[in-house]
């Protein structure tokens, strides 16, 4: 009797998911906002959400509201907000990423200095908040915002135009004019000053963004995808029809995509893939990847049409499991031997694990799916296509998978295909502490700021 219950249960909540999931895709809110890490120089460390955690930053590290960046003495990062938007932290600086939507980014200056970049037109509302400042620019440009222990900010626009607010009022700067900002949140002063010259920080961020406008990738990408800085340098973009332009990295004959990374957990998403690769954002979270010789793997961006927006996904996947060689079985932990997962090729279907709603106040709550759903009526090597290339299929075990190892292990024949079940829903994994981190190594303990009573940041 208990069983039935259990499976009664299990058959409405799969029910209620496949008919939710099955809408999403054409749902209008595509979902939370996610940043990148987009360069690192040094010791750079984010805390999750509102945890005391920090874990060691890593090239590609998703970022989510709530996260802080910190970067440790002669310390650099990067962060990447959309195709356009650009914040940059020089040493010793820490920002948190308040609010970020698809139209939305509020990031606050918690302390050191940061230069917020526009290097293309772009839909978003950006606020750089400082202790006693709001910044919003008007146009593409650089803006530079140094949040100073003394209740003293200094903002300078070396180009474009920006309104920066306090309870007082607001006032307009123009390319190169300085305002100091001095007192409290309630009682800020504001205070014209004259520039300063272009320093070293000023002259590295003018070359960042020379490299950053070069890139010709976007020209072959579609609306919301961004991160692609990096493929004009490790790959090629082709004709391939009917598929139209694809990107050929450059890389090895045995690889394959979704290999050389790790699984981590990100609020919203759930598991959700970080990849080691100097390119692993825009191919990973968006498109689908194809094998056609003679050009290997390729990765697809989807379509692109000024009206078709393409919102960000933690990875284009299939999952399958098995409990050992030779059988499988679900448990809500790790309740099997082996997960592997399987790139979606073009136009194949994509389920999340995940699904969000608006509460009744506006605000978007999520929900990770708990239902798990195995199919044992379906071939995998006959449903998706990828299953039929040569090694295609990552493979790791249960294990290694909940501590964010990828260390693929070899199908021993064709019988193990035959084995593998489809997984939806979530995947019956626990994450574990180890998959709040995006590389294996922790934080530098230096990069760790000592909170104080009243809000101030010091150092251990």
């Amino acid at each position: 009797m208990k069983l039935m219950r259990v499976l009664a249960w299990t058959v409405a909540g799969l029910w209620l998911a496949q008919s939710q999931l099955a809408g999403y895709e054409n749902e209008e809110d595509p979902g939370p906002g996610v940043a990148r890490v987009s360069l690192i120089r040094g010791d750079v460390s984010i805390r999750r959400g509102d945890s005391g955690d920090w874990v060691a930053a890593a090239i590609n590290a998703p970022l989510v509201a709530a996260d802080s960046v910190l970067t440790g003495g002669g310390s650099r990062a990067e962060i990447q907000l959309d195709h356009a938007t650009f914040l940059r932290l020089a040493s010793n600086t820490e920002v948190r990423l308040a609010q970020l939507e698809r139209d939305r980014f509020v990031v606050e200056l918690v302390q050191g200095t940061a230069t917020l970049t526009l290097l293309r037109p772009t839909d978003a509302m950006i606020d750089l908040v400082g202790p006693n400042v709001t910044l919003k620019p008007a146009t593409t440009g650089a803006y530079r915002m140094e949040a100073r222990a003394d209740q003293l900010t200094e903002i300078t626009v070396r180009e474009g135009r920006a309104e920066v607010y306090t309870p007082r009022g607001s006032e307009w700067l123009r390319s190169g004019q300085t305002m100091i900002v001095r007192g409290p949140v309630g009682e800020p002063e504001l205070q014209w000053a004259r520039t300063p010259p272009r320093d070293e920080w000023d002259r590295w961020n003018e070359e960042r963004d020379r490299q950053l406008r070069r890139a010709q990738s976007y020209r072959y990408v579609g609306r919301g995808i961004y991160g692609v800085e990096e493929l004009d340098l490790y790959g090629r973009w082709i004709y391939v029809p009917p598929y139209g332009w694809v990107w050929s990295p450059h890389v090895t004959i045995a690889w394959a995509p979704y290999r050389y990374g790790r699984w981590c957990w990100l609020d919203w998403f759930g598991w959700t893939w970080v990849s080691y690769e100097p390119w692993g954002w825009a191919p990973y979270h968006w498109g689908r990847w194809f094998y056609h010789p003679p050009y290997g793997w390729l990765w697809w961006p989807g379509v692109v049409h000024v009206h078709h927006y393409h919102p960000w996904r933690p990875a284009l996947v299939a999952f399958i499991g098995w409990s050992s060689w030779s059988g499988f079985h679900v448990d809500f932990g790790v309740g099997f031997g082996r997960i592997g997962w399987i790139p979606l090729a073009p136009w194949e279907p994509y389920h999340p694990w995940y699904r969000w709603r608006r509460g009744p106040d506006g605000r978007r709550v999520v929900y990770i799916d708990q239902s798990v759903h195995i199919v044992n009526n379906i071939n995998v090597v006959n449903t998706y296509r990828n299953a039929r290339v040569r090694e295609a299929i990552t493979v790791v075990d249960a294990n290694d998978f909940a501590s964010g190892r990828v260390r693929p292990l070899r199908l021993s024949s064709e019988v193990d295909f035959q084995r593998a079940r489809l997984i939806r829903g979530t995947l019956p994994v626990v994450p574990r502490r180890e998959t709040l981190r995006y590389v294996d190594h922790p934080a530098e303990p230096a990069t760790l700021p000592l909170r104080t009573g009243g809000g101030n940041t010091g150092r251990r």
